[in-house]
């Protein structure tokens, strides 16, 4: 939730995901993360980023689909 310019993060989220969302939803976009700063991010460490571009890796969770 953003309030009045801050962000207010659940409780129970990792310090690593809270820094994350943090430098993503900076407001002046000069200081902004780009899309090559999320890649190298520590929440993603464990993602390979060329097996993605390859649609070879398995994705972590696939929601069900209830119709």
């Amino acid at each position: 939730m953003v309030n009045a310019g801050r962000i207010v993060l659940p409780k129970n989220i990792t310090p690593q995901t809270r820094d994350l969302i943090r430098r993503i939803l900076v407001a002046d976009p000069n200081m902004r993360f780009e899309i090559k700063d999320i890649m190298q991010h520590k929440f993603f460490n464990k993602i390979d980023w060329s097996m993605v571009g390859k649609k070879r890796m398995e994705p972590p969770f696939v929601p069900g689909l209830e119709l």
